[in-house]
């Protein structure tokens, strides 16, 4: 599960969709890095990336089911099915 999470992170595609991406994290502790991670590559249209080449790049979107209401909480929006 974290060799997918890094692929993710380091190919940075502009669109992501995890499937439960916190399932293998048993505590809030270990998740909160993930979550962040997560944000990180929202916001900073990819992760560790230089920041003044922000504004050229395209935006990142990432769409991820979760387990928790704490997780969906994270998120910009949230859709319940």
């Amino acid at each position: 599960a974290l060799v997918h999470l890094a692929r993710a992170f380091v190919m940075s595609p502009e669109v992501t969709i995890f499937s439960r991406p916190l399932a293998h994290f048993s505590s809030h502790e270990a998740r909160k890095p993930v979550l962040g991670m997560i944000q990180d590559l929202v916001d900073n249209r990819g992760v560790r990336l230089p920041a003044e080449t922000r504004h050229r790049r395209r935006p990142r979107t990432c769409f991820f089911t979760s387990e928790t209401e704490a997780e969906a909480d994270q998120a910009d929006y949230v859709w319940t099915i």
